[in-house]
């Protein structure tokens, strides 16, 4: 949220349990933009923030990794 953005997009994970996670954002033809590196996050909500600011307009792919599983939302960049 906010999506679509004109800067900073903000996805909201509740883990159970303690776990790895990865979040990456891609562009739509499959190339890591960016990266948050992998991070231990203890159980509770967590907010994932990726900084669009000064990314070209378009669609973008969040994929988030937890232990295994994968979830992947898009993000529309607009001006």
């Amino acid at each position: 949220m906010p999506n679509p953005t004109t800067g900073k997009s903000t996805l909201w994970l509740q883990l159970p349990q303690a776990a790895r996670v990865t979040f990456v954002v891609h562009d739509i033809q499959g190339r890591q933009i960016w990266a948050s590196g992998v991070r231990d996050l203890g159980a509770g909500r967590w907010p994932l923030v990726w900084e669009s600011a000064g990314m070209r307009v378009g669609v973008y792919l969040a994929r988030v990794q937890v232990e295994g599983q994968t979830w992947v939302r898009r993000i529309a960049v607009l001006r």
